[in-house]
């Protein structure tokens, strides 16, 4: 993962002219946490979606922007931002297409207190991108480092890759109970094969040593049963 590392101040906007709102995102496979800030109140609010709901976030931000429009009848510039990860950079894209400024930023150089012991829940973490945020546009130096968005290309030849790890991960059970012989149906391994050819490369050397380990156990079965 390419990162640039963050030592100059953002883009500055008049505060005469525009309001700035905040807005963080903990992202995980079972659900998304938005945690939001805005002039409205000094207490930060948090917001639990379903993974993958683009389509809430969007309702979210379009209601806190309206909201905060209608009090002080003043421009508003919404500034998000969350932790480079599995989703990739649709989201950025997504955000960016909808007036949001957004940051990926990458996980490890965010700055965290190192002299206790950590306790990382999805909400505290949001937290405390949040506060990263907000350090961030004041100004500070080394806040954080932001990934470089990548090509839809680049980012398509990744995925391609992730795609065939989740589908070894997911063929390795199949795959053990034939070889195993604790299942008759060989669809694990055909599915072994198709993933294979797809990706141009044969059978790992650790599914060889098994397929060798089993043919070894056969012949010294054989072997006991006919002396018996």
């Amino acid at each position: 993962m390419e990162a640039r590392t963050v030592n100059s101040p953002p883009p500055t906007v008049s505060r005469d002219e525009t309001i700035r709102c905040l807005l963080t995102i903990e992202l995980s496979k079972k659900s998304w946490i938005v945690a939001v800030n805005t002039p409205l109140a000094d207490k930060v609010s948090r917001h639990t979606l379903e993974a993958c709901d683009w389509k809430g976030l969007l309702e979210l931000i379009a209601r806190m922007r309206t909201r905060v429009i209608q009090t002080l009848n003043r421009p508003v510039e919404v500034v998000s931002c969350y932790e480079a990860g599995y989703d990739g950079f649709w989201l950025h894209r997504l955000l960016e297409a909808h007036g949001v400024r957004n940051y990926v930023i990458d996980p490890a150089s965010v700055q965290v207190n190192r002299r206790a012991r950590r306790v990382t829940t999805d909400n505290i973490d949001v937290g405390r991108l949040l506060r990263s945020l907000m350090a961030y546009l004041r100004g500070e130096p080394k806040v954080w480092s932001v990934v470089r968005e990548p090509s839809v290309t680049e980012e398509d030849d990744r995925r391609l890759h992730r795609e065939r790890d989740r589908l070894i991960n997911e063929r390795v059970p199949q795959c053990c109970m034939r070889d195993l012989g604790l299942g008759s149906s060989p669809t694990g391994y055909k599915l072994m094969r198709r993933v294979s050819h797809r990706f141009n490369r044969g059978p790992p050397l650790w599914i060889q040593r098994i397929k060798c380990n089993v043919a070894t156990i056969d012949r010294r079965t054989a072997r006991l049963k006919k002396d018996a």
